[in-house]
């Protein structure tokens, strides 16, 4: 039988054959002087010393912002920036335009309101919707308008660093499927 070097060495139980778990005996572990013991489990904290539980993306009001996220209070505010992208259809059309949007706080998450994504193509201009949310720094967002006579159902997606969304993707279809859209946008703070 080979035994798991790893286990030997950290005490773990439930090694056996070829590190499948397979013998549940008990390992012995080094200790600090040489020797060898069978392993034992540290003892349980008391009750009154385990930390709370909690959802990594979810402070509590003392704590602010969850450990790795930005506070409400840096993201809430004005963001303006650009997008371009393609819509794909009987023949592709090349898209710009701006985006803009204010993100207000809501508790430790943000949502997206008066959200717009603005163009032209061959000189019809064209405003979509856009909504959403901003939770732990990564924006949500979605929103449906027409462009170039095709409706589009959208979806945005961002991740906030240092003032502004630089890295966003957006997509979007017809409910027919026959007309797709895709592309990239950012956003910095007004």
């Amino acid at each position: 039988m080979r035994t798991c070097v790893l286990c030997i060495l950290l005490g773990c139980v439930g090694c056996g054959d070829e590190g499948t778990g397979s013998d549940p005996s008990p390992k012995p572990s080094l200790q600090p002087d040489g020797g060898s013991s069978p392993a034992e489990d540290p003892p349980a904290p008391a009750p009154d010393q385990r930390a709370p539980l909690a959802d990594s993306r979810v402070a509590s009001p003392e704590q602010g912002a969850a450990p790795g996220c930005p506070s409400a209070a840096q993201l809430a505010g004005g963001y303006a920036g650009s997008y371009t992208g393609t819509l794909q259809g009987t023949l592709p059309i090349n898209l710009q335009g701006t985006v803009s949007f204010t993100l207000v706080a809501s508790g430790n998450d943000l949502s997206i309101q008066n959200g717009k994504v603005s163009g032209a193509v061959l000189g019809v201009g064209y405003q979509l919707p856009m909504g959403g949310t901003v939770i732990c720094g990564h924006l949500d967002g979605n929103g449906t308008g027409v462009i170039a006579t095709v409706t589009l159902a959208g979806i945005f997606k961002a991740s906030w660093t240092a003032g502004s969304f630089s890295d966003g993707t957006w997509s979007g279809q017809d409910a027919k499927k026959l007309s797709t859209a895709s592309g990239t946008w950012n956003a910095a703070r007004k």
